[in-house]
Protein backbone atom coordinates (compact mmCIF):
# COMPACT_ATOMS: atom_id res chain seq x y z
CA UNK A 1 0.00 0.00 0.00
CA UNK A 2 1.20 3.53 -0.66
CA UNK A 3 0.35 6.82 0.96
CA UNK A 4 3.28 9.06 0.08
CA UNK A 5 2.55 10.04 -3.53
CA UNK A 6 1.79 13.77 -3.53
CA UNK A 7 -1.03 15.45 -5.40
CA UNK A 8 1.59 17.08 -7.60
CA UNK A 9 2.72 13.70 -8.91
CA UNK A 10 -0.70 12.06 -9.19
CA UNK A 11 -3.36 12.81 -11.80
CA UNK A 12 -6.82 11.32 -11.27
CA UNK A 13 -9.13 10.97 -14.25
CA UNK A 14 -12.59 9.48 -14.53
CA UNK A 15 -13.00 8.72 -18.22
CA UNK A 16 -10.86 6.82 -20.72
CA UNK A 17 -10.95 9.71 -23.19
CA UNK A 18 -9.30 11.90 -20.56
CA UNK A 19 -6.44 9.41 -20.36
CA UNK A 20 -6.01 9.48 -24.12
CA UNK A 21 -5.97 13.27 -24.07
CA UNK A 22 -3.37 13.23 -21.31
CA UNK A 23 -1.20 10.80 -23.26
CA UNK A 24 -1.39 12.99 -26.38
CA UNK A 25 1.21 15.23 -24.77
CA UNK A 26 3.53 12.24 -24.45
CA UNK A 27 2.95 11.11 -28.02
CA UNK A 28 3.80 14.58 -29.32
CA UNK A 29 7.16 14.69 -27.54
CA UNK A 30 10.34 14.46 -29.64
CA UNK A 31 11.30 10.81 -30.12
CA UNK A 32 14.43 10.97 -27.97
CA UNK A 33 12.55 12.49 -25.03
CA UNK A 34 9.62 10.09 -25.46
CA UNK A 35 12.01 7.14 -25.20
CA UNK A 36 13.11 8.38 -21.76
CA UNK A 37 9.67 7.79 -20.23
CA UNK A 38 8.58 4.29 -19.26
CA UNK A 39 5.28 2.98 -17.88
CA UNK A 40 3.88 0.30 -15.59
CA UNK A 41 0.21 -0.57 -15.18
CA UNK A 42 -1.24 -1.89 -11.91
CA UNK A 43 -4.82 -2.97 -11.28
CA UNK A 44 -5.24 -1.26 -7.93
CA UNK A 45 -4.15 2.32 -7.31
CA UNK A 46 -3.47 1.57 -3.62
CA UNK A 47 -0.64 -0.82 -4.48
CA UNK A 48 2.94 0.28 -4.29
CA UNK A 49 5.75 -0.82 -6.57
CA UNK A 50 6.78 -4.20 -5.24
CA UNK A 51 8.60 -7.05 -6.94
CA UNK A 52 7.13 -10.54 -6.77
CA UNK A 53 10.05 -11.62 -4.55
CA UNK A 54 9.42 -8.84 -2.05
CA UNK A 55 5.68 -9.52 -2.13
CA UNK A 56 6.40 -13.14 -1.14
CA UNK A 57 8.81 -12.06 1.59
CA UNK A 58 6.08 -9.85 3.05
CA UNK A 59 3.14 -12.23 2.77
CA UNK A 60 4.54 -15.78 2.98
CA UNK A 61 4.78 -16.84 6.63
CA UNK A 62 7.59 -19.32 5.92
CA UNK A 63 9.72 -16.59 4.28
CA UNK A 64 9.15 -13.72 6.69
CA UNK A 65 12.40 -12.64 8.31
CA UNK A 66 14.54 -14.56 5.82
CA UNK A 67 17.48 -12.86 4.14
CA UNK A 68 16.29 -11.47 0.80
CA UNK A 69 19.39 -12.37 -1.19
CA UNK A 70 19.55 -15.89 0.23
CA UNK A 71 15.91 -16.50 -0.70
CA UNK A 72 16.46 -15.08 -4.19
CA UNK A 73 19.45 -17.33 -4.86
CA UNK A 74 17.72 -20.39 -3.36
CA UNK A 75 14.69 -19.88 -5.60
CA UNK A 76 16.82 -19.41 -8.70
CA UNK A 77 19.00 -22.45 -7.93
CA UNK A 78 15.90 -24.59 -7.32
CA UNK A 79 14.43 -23.38 -10.61
CA UNK A 80 17.60 -24.33 -12.51
CA UNK A 81 17.53 -27.82 -10.98
CA UNK A 82 13.87 -28.39 -11.75
CA UNK A 83 14.14 -27.45 -15.43
CA UNK A 84 17.02 -29.85 -16.13
CA UNK A 85 16.02 -32.07 -19.04
CA UNK A 86 13.31 -29.68 -20.22
CA UNK A 87 13.38 -27.72 -23.45
CA UNK A 88 15.46 -24.76 -22.28
CA UNK A 89 17.67 -22.59 -24.46
CA UNK A 90 21.36 -23.35 -23.93
CA UNK A 91 22.10 -19.69 -24.65
CA UNK A 92 21.10 -18.60 -21.14
CA UNK A 93 24.35 -17.99 -19.30
CA UNK A 94 24.35 -14.63 -17.52
CA UNK A 95 22.72 -14.31 -14.06
CA UNK A 96 20.36 -11.55 -15.22
CA UNK A 97 19.31 -13.73 -18.17
CA UNK A 98 18.43 -16.57 -15.81
CA UNK A 99 16.47 -14.23 -13.56
CA UNK A 100 14.50 -12.78 -16.48
CA UNK A 101 13.82 -16.26 -17.86
CA UNK A 102 12.65 -17.51 -14.45
CA UNK A 103 10.49 -14.38 -14.01
CA UNK A 104 8.89 -15.13 -17.38
CA UNK A 105 7.86 -18.55 -16.06
CA UNK A 106 6.45 -17.26 -12.77
CA UNK A 107 9.35 -17.51 -10.31
CA UNK A 108 9.35 -14.74 -7.67
CA UNK A 109 12.25 -12.42 -8.55
CA UNK A 110 13.55 -8.89 -7.94
CA UNK A 111 12.25 -7.85 -11.36
CA UNK A 112 9.41 -5.44 -12.12
CA UNK A 113 8.15 -5.32 -15.71
CA UNK A 114 7.80 -1.91 -17.38
CA UNK A 115 6.92 -0.94 -20.95
CA UNK A 116 7.70 1.92 -23.29
CA UNK A 117 3.99 2.12 -24.26
CA UNK A 118 1.43 3.90 -22.04
CA UNK A 119 -1.36 2.01 -23.80
CA UNK A 120 0.19 -1.40 -23.11
CA UNK A 121 0.62 -0.35 -19.48
CA UNK A 122 -3.09 0.57 -19.41
CA UNK A 123 -4.00 -2.84 -20.87
CA UNK A 124 -2.13 -4.66 -18.10
CA UNK A 125 -3.75 -2.46 -15.45
CA UNK A 126 -7.25 -3.06 -16.82
CA UNK A 127 -6.91 -6.83 -17.32
CA UNK A 128 -5.70 -7.76 -13.86
CA UNK A 129 -7.63 -9.96 -11.43
CA UNK A 130 -11.09 -8.36 -11.15
CA UNK A 131 -11.35 -9.51 -7.52
CA UNK A 132 -8.32 -7.40 -6.65
CA UNK A 133 -9.02 -4.45 -8.94
CA UNK A 134 -9.67 -1.22 -7.11
CA UNK A 135 -12.04 1.62 -7.93
CA UNK A 136 -9.19 3.01 -9.99
CA UNK A 137 -6.16 1.52 -11.71
CA UNK A 138 -2.73 3.14 -11.84
CA UNK A 139 -0.33 3.91 -14.67
CA UNK A 140 3.08 4.64 -13.20
CA UNK A 141 5.45 6.83 -15.22
CA UNK A 142 9.20 6.94 -14.64
CA UNK A 143 11.48 9.58 -16.11
CA UNK A 144 14.34 7.27 -16.89
CA UNK A 145 16.80 10.00 -17.95
CA UNK A 146 16.61 11.86 -14.62
CA UNK A 147 16.69 8.59 -12.66
CA UNK A 148 19.83 7.20 -14.31
CA UNK A 149 21.82 10.38 -13.73
CA UNK A 150 20.90 10.73 -10.06
CA UNK A 151 22.90 10.22 -6.90
CA UNK A 152 21.45 9.44 -3.49
CA UNK A 153 22.98 9.38 0.02
CA UNK A 154 24.60 6.11 1.03
CA UNK A 155 22.60 6.39 4.27
CA UNK A 156 21.11 9.07 6.49
CA UNK A 157 24.30 9.61 8.52
CA UNK A 158 26.84 9.51 5.69
CA UNK A 159 27.77 12.50 3.53
CA UNK A 160 28.82 10.27 0.64
CA UNK A 161 26.47 9.48 -2.24
CA UNK A 162 26.16 6.76 -4.86
CA UNK A 163 24.36 6.36 -8.15
CA UNK A 164 20.71 5.44 -7.71
CA UNK A 165 21.31 2.63 -10.21
CA UNK A 166 23.33 0.88 -7.50
CA UNK A 167 19.98 0.14 -5.85
CA UNK A 168 17.65 -0.05 -8.84
CA UNK A 169 18.72 -0.84 -12.39
CA UNK A 170 16.79 -0.89 -15.66
CA UNK A 171 17.59 -3.33 -18.47
CA UNK A 172 16.40 -3.04 -22.05
CA UNK A 173 19.05 -5.30 -23.53
CA UNK A 174 17.96 -7.03 -26.73
CA UNK A 175 19.64 -10.23 -25.49
CA UNK A 176 17.13 -10.30 -22.62
CA UNK A 177 14.24 -9.85 -25.05
CA UNK A 178 15.27 -12.90 -27.05
CA UNK A 179 14.88 -15.01 -23.90
CA UNK A 180 11.27 -13.87 -23.61
CA UNK A 181 9.90 -13.26 -27.14
CA UNK A 182 6.58 -11.92 -25.83
CA UNK A 183 8.55 -9.08 -24.21
CA UNK A 184 9.18 -7.72 -27.70
CA UNK A 185 5.43 -7.38 -28.31
CA UNK A 186 5.02 -5.86 -24.86
CA UNK A 187 7.78 -3.29 -25.53
CA UNK A 188 9.18 -4.45 -22.22
CA UNK A 189 11.93 -3.17 -19.99
CA UNK A 190 13.04 -4.83 -16.77
CA UNK A 191 13.62 -3.04 -13.48
CA UNK A 192 15.86 -5.01 -11.13
CA UNK A 193 15.40 -3.97 -7.50
CA UNK A 194 18.78 -4.76 -5.97
CA UNK A 195 18.01 -3.28 -2.56
CA UNK A 196 14.47 -3.20 -1.17
CA UNK A 197 15.21 -1.73 2.26
CA UNK A 198 13.54 1.48 1.09
CA UNK A 199 10.31 1.29 -0.93
CA UNK A 200 10.77 1.88 -4.65
CA UNK A 201 8.34 4.81 -4.76
CA UNK A 202 10.25 6.48 -1.91
CA UNK A 203 13.60 6.05 -3.65
CA UNK A 204 12.22 7.27 -6.97
CA UNK A 205 9.65 9.85 -5.86
CA UNK A 206 11.45 12.68 -7.70
CA UNK A 207 11.23 10.80 -10.99
CA UNK A 208 7.84 9.07 -10.65
CA UNK A 209 4.31 10.18 -11.41
CA UNK A 210 0.99 8.35 -11.66
CA UNK A 211 -2.20 8.56 -13.64
CA UNK A 212 -5.20 7.02 -11.88
CA UNK A 213 -8.01 5.88 -14.16
CA UNK A 214 -11.48 5.06 -12.86
CA UNK A 215 -12.28 1.37 -13.39
CA UNK A 216 -15.81 2.37 -14.42
CA UNK A 217 -14.61 2.86 -18.01
CA UNK A 218 -12.89 -0.53 -18.15
CA UNK A 219 -15.00 -2.08 -20.91
CA UNK A 220 -14.81 1.03 -23.10
CA UNK A 221 -11.06 1.28 -22.59
CA UNK A 222 -10.48 -2.39 -23.45
CA UNK A 223 -12.62 -2.10 -26.58
CA UNK A 224 -10.47 0.83 -27.67
CA UNK A 225 -7.23 -1.01 -26.88
CA UNK A 226 -8.39 -4.07 -28.81
CA UNK A 227 -9.00 -1.83 -31.81
CA UNK A 228 -5.35 -0.75 -31.47
CA UNK A 229 -4.42 -4.48 -31.62
CA UNK A 230 -3.39 -4.38 -27.98
CA UNK A 231 -4.89 -7.66 -26.79
CA UNK A 232 -3.94 -10.71 -24.75
CA UNK A 233 -3.44 -12.66 -27.99
CA UNK A 234 -0.97 -10.13 -29.40
CA UNK A 235 0.91 -9.43 -26.16
CA UNK A 236 1.30 -13.04 -24.96
CA UNK A 237 1.16 -14.91 -28.29
CA UNK A 238 0.04 -18.33 -27.07
CA UNK A 239 -3.16 -20.42 -27.43
CA UNK A 240 -4.38 -19.55 -23.92
CA UNK A 241 -4.23 -15.82 -24.57
CA UNK A 242 -5.88 -16.32 -27.96
CA UNK A 243 -8.72 -18.03 -26.06
CA UNK A 244 -8.95 -15.09 -23.65
CA UNK A 245 -9.16 -12.67 -26.57
CA UNK A 246 -11.77 -14.74 -28.42
CA UNK A 247 -14.00 -15.03 -25.35
CA UNK A 248 -13.72 -11.29 -24.65
CA UNK A 249 -14.70 -10.38 -28.22
CA UNK A 250 -17.75 -12.67 -28.21
CA UNK A 251 -18.90 -11.58 -24.76
CA UNK A 252 -18.48 -7.91 -25.69
CA UNK A 253 -20.56 -8.33 -28.83
CA UNK A 254 -23.28 -10.09 -26.80
CA UNK A 255 -23.79 -7.15 -24.44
Amino acid sequence: MIDNMSEETTTSIKHWDEFKNTITGYINLPGKRRDQLIFRGQSNSSWGLLSSLDRQLQSNITLKGRNREEVRISLLDAFKREILGLNVSADITEPIEWECYARHHGLPTRILDWTSSPYIAAFFALTGDLKLMGDSVAIWILDRAAFEESHVPVNTTDSRSTLLSEYIEIYDDLDLLRINPRAIEQKALFMVVKDAKIAIERRLFKYLSRILISAEDRELALADLYEMNISARNLYRDPESATTTAVWRVMKDSI
